[in-house]
């Protein structure tokens, strides 16, 4: 059977009212996040001059490197 529409949209969305419960966040889960959100914080602080050294050494030209095998 193809799409039906509701016979009544507010006795639908009363219904979904209905089954809808509010969620309680516990204490330690609103801190966990906290947390994380400031350890993602220092760790891009920390990063930071790994990267802008990483992106400096790709932009700057370099010699090509020589590779010397020692005849056996």
């Amino acid at each position: 059977m193809p799409y039906r529409p509701y016979p009544n949209a507010d006795r639908a969305l009363r219904q979904l009212d209905r089954h809808a419960r509010p969620v309680e966040l516990p204490e330690w889960r609103v801190q966990l996040a906290a947390s994380a959100r400031r350890a993602l914080v220092t760790a891009e602080e920390a990063l930071r001059p790994m990267t802008e050294a990483l992106r400096q050494a790709h932009a700057t030209p370099s010699e090509p490197v020589r590779v010397v095998v020692p005849a056996s």
